[in-house]
This record gives structure tokens, sequence and C-alpha cells, in this order.
């Protein structure tokens, strides 16, 4: 086996395992995205149900050390959260991306009791997201580890 060759191997091999990594990443970064929309939304509701706080002084309140970190709050408190979910900010599941279109749709629409149970119904929906995520992640995580590189040495031993 050639020098060459030596370094394409490992070469081949640090990237199936940077490809791994990267996914468990982005996994552990929808989760984590997930359970801070929740927590936004429990936010809205505790602020709706004591202060009756208008939905931009809310936004203007609101903040999260890791959507922050996102540029989302940034987008919320100038923009709103419409615009904040659809900035590109976040990597969102499927699932968490129609819970929170569905929210905005109906966020500032109905009275108190009508908006405290909008934000409780989806508070509890994305917290089942966030939990579906996690078990998804657990079941996963070590194909997520393993296969890129098993591949890899697969490819690497077939072209011996």
């Amino acid at each position: 086996m050639t020098a060459a060759a030596v370094a394409g191997s490992a070469v081949l091999v640090m990237t199936s395992l940077a490809v791994g990594h990267t996914a468990v990443a982005s996994r552990n970064a929808r989760i984590r995205q997930t359970h801070s929309l929740a927590e936004l939304v429990r936010f809205i509701r505790s602020n709706i149900s004591f202060f009756l706080t208008p939905l931009d002084g809310l936004f203007a309140a609101f903040d999260d050390e890791y959507l922050g970190k996102t540029g989302f709050c940034e987008i919320l408190r100038r923009d709103g959260l419409d615009a904040a979910l659809k900035s590109g900010s976040l990597d969102l599941s499927p699932e968490t991306e129609k819970i929170m279109d569905r929210f905005v749709s109906k966020l500032g629409k109905g009275l108190r009791d009508e908006e405290i149970s909008l934000c409780d119904y989806t508070a509890e929906r994305l917290s089942e997201e966030e939990r579906r995520l996690c078990d998804e992640l657990e079941r996963c995580r070590d194909m997520y580890r393993f296969v890129p590189p098993l591949g890899a040495l697969f490819v690497i031993v077939c072209l011996l």
C-alpha cells in the first residue's frame, strides 16, 4: 500500500467520522430548538395569562441563550414570530414546523382564554415532539456514529 493510499484512506475515515458527528450534532440541535420554542410558548402563555402583554412586548421581553445565538431572538424582536420562524435561522423537524405554523396562524386572534388554551396545547405538542426526537436520537445514535466509518472501511477494503 502506497503512502498516497494510506493518506487517502485516513482522509476517508476521518471524513466519515465527521459526517457521523455532524448528524448527531444536527439531531441534538433540533431537540434543543424544539425545547426552546416550547419555552417561548410557555413564556407567551404566562405573560398573556398574568399581564395581558401585547405580542410585540412579549417578543421584545423574551430571551433564550440558545435561540439568541442562532439570531432567532433578534428577528423575533424586530419582525415577529412568523418572520423569525421563516428566517432559516433554525433547523426544525417537519413536525415542529407544522406545530409552530399552526400556532402562529392562530396567535393573537382570540380572546385571553382562547390564547391561553392555544399556548397550552402548543407547548404540550412541542414537548411531545421533543420527547419523540430524543427517543429517535437514542435509537439511531450508534448508527450515526458507526455506519459512516464502516462504509468508509468497506470502500477502502474494496479498493485494495
